[in-house]
């Protein structure tokens, strides 16, 4: 865990109970505060690495663990399957948790910074919130899965069928628990190159189970497609441009790049940008690539 920080729970407006991350640089100029906000099923030790490198630059940072995952509550499940009603709630969640532990708490400028599902979700917010944040960085945000075996369309039939037989809460086609994945089948999903960075997360959820979260149900795969088409919507009904800048995968595997793209130029964003060679999970690559997309975050956010 990076020094000089502090880890609470945070009870939100529904009561429930939120891990919530804070940390401030020591000694260094302050550049501004970054929400850092996390893909599905991550957790705040995931993000020490990272956490150091915005701190140690002279920001300081806050995240948390989403409702449902990581150390946070998990009222509508246990631990062996992701279940999700409406991603709506957990962008009440940011815009409580921006006002009462961010905003609050931390000086400006104010930056927020989202991985994956996390991105998706900030994507929510700017476009339901407009100015919580001075800048928006989404990394590989989920806007739709990458082309497989399976067209997207059929994927959604069969989840609307699976709906209809009153299966929301079982597993999606080749779902299941998170404590049945090996470290090789984990190694499989080939989200980074990073052999050593991919052990670290995979060691972490062996030292605490607690931290383990399963494969997605029927119902979390409609909430998603919700989510989805209401970004799409928005965005075609949009008259701004957002200061936003996304950095999307060269060799992604697990998010549709086309929709994201699509989706940048439809709003339209300030900036985005394909990071060539980089698998999805962009802030546990290697370091190389790790310095590229620290850097252009940093270059991004300080910009006037």
């Amino acid at each position: 865990m990076p020094p000089g920080g502090m880890v609470f729970f945070a009870a939100m407006a529904d009561g429930t109970r939120v891990r919530v991350g804070r940390w401030e640089p020591s000694g260094r100029s302050y550049r501004g505060a970054i929400m850092l906000l996390q893909g599905r099923a991550e957790f705040l030790e995931k993000y020490f690495e990272t956490i150091h490198d915005f701190v140690d630059r002279g920001f300081a940072v806050l995240t948390f663990d989403w409702r449902g995952q990581g150390l946070s509550d998990r009222r509508d499940h246990g631990r062996d399957i992701d279940h999700v009603e409406d991603f709506s709630i957990r962008v009440d969640d940011m815009e409580f948790i921006r006002q009462r532990h961010f905003e609050n708490e931390l000086k400006p400028p104010f930056y927020a910074v989202g991985h994956s599902m996390g991105g998706h979700l900030l994507l929510r917010h700017m476009l339901r919130h407009r100015g919580g944040f001075e800048k928006y960085v989404a990394l590989a945000p989920m806007m739709g899965f990458a082309p497989g075996p399976i067209p997207h369309w059929f994927v959604r039939l069969i989840t609307q069928v699976a709906i209809l037989f009153g299966l929301e809460r079982r597993y999606m086609l080749t779902q299941k628990a998170m404590h049945d994945i090996t470290e090789r089948e984990l190694a499989g999903i080939r989200l980074t190159h990073d052999d050593q960075r991919r052990k670290e997360t995979f060691n972490a959820l062996k030292a605490n189970p607690a931290l383990h979260l399963g494969g997605v149900s029927f119902g979390w795969m409609k909430a998603v497609f919700k989510s989805c088409d209401t970004l799409f919507q928005i965005a075609e009904e949009n008259t701004q441009t957002f200061p936003a800048l996304m950095l999307v995968a060269g060799e992604e595997l697990l998010v549709d790049n086309d929709r994201t793209l699509n989706f940048a130029r439809t709003l339209p964003i300030s900036h985005w940008e394909i990071i060539e060679n980089a698998r999805h999970e962009m802030l546990k690559e290697k370091d190389e690539i790790r310095r590229l997309v620290l850097g252009k975050i940093i270059r991004f956010m300080r910009a006037v």
